[in-house]
């Protein structure tokens, strides 16, 4: 019984991060299609912010369906963008009746870790690509990579202001699990790749 309360545990924890990192993916493609394919020249602060505003509170599918509609996304990015939708999808609506005594087999278990280790780490490699490509797309319309920089760090400093106090151990870093459990990082991104197509062709051929 413990065994499966920290599998359940380490589970809720890694889908934590791969629904984090796809909501961190919405907010770079809202930002994709307000920057580079909504704007008008001289359209100002005000439009500006409404057409952001818009922009973040459309779903995934939406943002993609209008990137897709305008055809600003390369081909192989769409596929992966599509294919990172649908394994979102899978995560947040069917993952529990689609693999039922998942806490209680290894091989499901196993199977089911590496699949939503595969999507974070999908969703973190195509919100960099999405970053880079608006970063890219800004400076060639005349604004500096110096004001970018500058601009991000001003974020970056109301996301996480420097704070004295001492931090504190978290207590779910000392629970680790056995190496059988298929203890995977959400680090080792593909390359361009195809990592959530591998697990897709893996479960196929069960």
């Amino acid at each position: 019984m413990f065994e499966q309360a920290l599998r359940l545990q380490d589970m809720a924890v890694r889908i934590g991060m791969a629904v984090w990192h796809c909501q961190e993916l919405e907010t770079a493609l809202s930002t994709y299609l307000v920057v580079c394919v909504q704007p008008k020249p001289g359209i100002g602060m005000t439009k500006g912010s409404a057409l952001t505003a818009n922009a973040e509170s459309k779903p995934m599918g939406v943002l993609l369906k209008e990137l897709n509609k305008a055809g600003v996304v390369p081909h192989a990015r769409a596929v992966r963008l599509n294919a990172a939708l649908e394994e979102r999808n899978w995560m947040v609506h069917r993952i529990s009746r689609q693999h039922r005594g998942v806490l209680h087999k290894d091989a499901v278990y196993t199977e089911v870790i590496e699949r939503i280790d595969a999507l974070a780490a999908e969703a973190l490699a195509l919100q960099k690509a999405t970053g880079k490509e608006v970063e890219s797309y800004v400076s060639t319309h005349g604004l500096s990579r110096a004001y970018v920089d500058r601009e991000a760090a001003k974020l970056l400093s109301k996301w996480h202001p420097i704070s004295k106090a001492k931090p504190q151990p978290n207590p779910r870093l000392l629970l680790t699990p056995p190496k059988r459990l298929g203890w995977r990082r959400c680090g080792n991104i593909a390359k361009d790749g195809d990592s959530l197509g591998r697990h897709r062709s893996r479960s196929a051929g069960r």
